[in-house]
């Protein structure tokens, strides 16, 4: 996991996972309206519906 945590760090050029988070964040990559964080759906700004 370490692995890909850094190289991530690495693209995005920040410093730590907290600064990776708050990346992923406004790339838009997490949904910021949902707890636990869930990858965001392409188009959708985040939304999902409730799985079954």
């Amino acid at each position: 996991m370490n692995y890909h945590l850094t190289r991530l760090a690495r693209r995005w050029r920040v410093q730590g996972r907290t600064a990776l988070v708050a990346k992923a964040y406004v790339l838009g990559v997490l949904a910021a309206d949902r707890w636990p964080p869930v990858p965001a759906a392409p188009g959708d700004g985040g939304a999902r519906t409730p799985g079954p």
